[in-house]
């Protein structure tokens, strides 16, 4: 039993990791211009480590309460009482019923049994003059901070199962702010200290790290692999084709480009090796700048140019294979300069067979030249997301 029980357990580790790359986003919640809380960092960063990162843990408490709190926007109409009972749990929790489930069926009852009495009856009139404030500055509140094109990508993807928000132990929002501080630097904490993660941090978190509230354990790998994490998906958010892509293509150049996009890791670690800055500091941003315009954006471009003329070829042969050829001959059989002998009609004469043998075999060339460049998946990402 005992060397069954260890054998699972390898297994399950070992499939474990071949769950690929996870990534621990930790962000701390921003305010807008007009000093609402804004969710932009957390969809910006979402959006590139979609598009890095096999899985997302996503340490948010910003958005932690307005997620939890969204079912509070379709409180609509005259039977708001009846939508109010009919909350989860956890949204009940968080605007003060105790998280008992005895008293949270009676005050279910209760609502429910206002809710059916006349629309001018006592009972009715004094539970919506008690509830009606809170629920309507709530949902006011929640609106501002998730409006509904927000509220959608968020939910595709955490609906892709990619994304995971990490809540646990944030579960009561009557909690100061330094225990809510306090939560957040520890939760910091155990995904910077943990080996089967890398972490990807907003400037605020970073700063946690810098002043010392955040400690690193004796892992010496969290470092570089924070710094390859932010470089990774900063060059994506560097693509022209990035801001305003929505979350549905994010998600489908996700899907179609994963053998792509674990190419692209091997490869940023080279480029990450480079950066002179460490994964906190804050010139980590302007190394990436320069990094973009000095390496990155030329070696696309070239990429582009190069993909551009293997089209050429690659559609001149596929002509002359169309018109010399049986349908059922790819480029992909041709392989060698005897079987092209075998296969050419003599018809298509000399000059022809020249014409053609260069044009297929430039075609395969450029193609896997372009296949081997180590920022292809860039350009195929750029390209996925117009």
């Amino acid at each position: 039993m005992g060397k069954q029980s260890k054998r699972k357990s390898r297994r399950d580790r070992h499939e474990a990791r071949e769950t690929g790359l996870r990534i621990t986003v930790g962000v701390a919640p921003h305010a807008g211009p007009s000093g609402e809380v804004s969710l932009q960092h957390e969809l910006r960063m979402v959006r590139s480590s979609l598009l890095y990162a096999d899985q997302i843990e996503l340490l948010a408490p910003g958005l932690t309460w307005a997620w939890t709190m969204a079912p509070l926007r379709n409180l609509k109409g005259e039977d708001r009482l009846r939508q109010f009972s009919e909350l989860p749990a956890d949204v009940l929790h968080r605007l003060g019923v105790p998280n008992d489930p005895q008293i949270r069926r009676d005050f279910r009852r209760e609502l429910r049994s206002a809710a059916d009495s006349e629309p001018d009856s006592i009972t009715r009139t004094q539970m919506e003059a008690r509830f009606r404030g809170p629920i309507n500055d709530l949902s006011r509140i929640v609106e501002t901070q998730l409006n509904p094109s927000d509220a959608e990508a968020f939910e595709a993807a955490i609906d892709s199962g990619a994304v995971a928000l990490l809540n646990d132990g944030f579960d009561d929002f009557d909690i100061d702010s330094e225990e809510q501080f306090d939560w957040f630097s520890r939760r910091l904490a155990q995904a910077l200290n943990s080996p089967e993660t890398q972490v990807l941090l907003d400037p605020f978190s970073t700063e946690l790290i810098r002043s010392g509230n955040v400690r690193l354990g004796s892992n010496g790998r969290t470092e570089p692999q924070a710094r390859r994490a932010t470089a990774g998906t900063g060059l994506i958010e560097r693509l022209p084709a990035f801001p305003d892509a929505p979350m549905t293509m994010i998600l489908e150049a996700r899907e179609q480009l994963t053998d792509s996009r674990r190419d692209y890791r091997r490869a940023i670690k080279s480029y990450a090796a480079k950066l002179d800055s460490l994964a906190w500091d804050d010139t980590l941003a302007h190394e990436l700048d320069e990094l973009w315009y000095d390496e990155v954006q030329p070696a696309i471009k070239k990429i582009r140019t190069d993909a551009s003329a293997t089209r050429v070829a690659r559609e001149t042969g596929k002509a002359l294979v169309s018109e010399a050829m049986p349908s059922t001959l790819t480029l992909a059989s041709v392989t060698s300069g005897a079987v092209l002998d075998m296969l050419i009609p003599a018809s298509l004469g000399g000059a022809g067979v020249a014409i053609f043998v260069k044009a297929v075999q430039q075609a395969m060339r450029a193609r896997a030249a372009r296949d081997a460049y180590d920022l292809v998946y860039l350009l195929h990402l750029d390209k996925q997301l117009k």
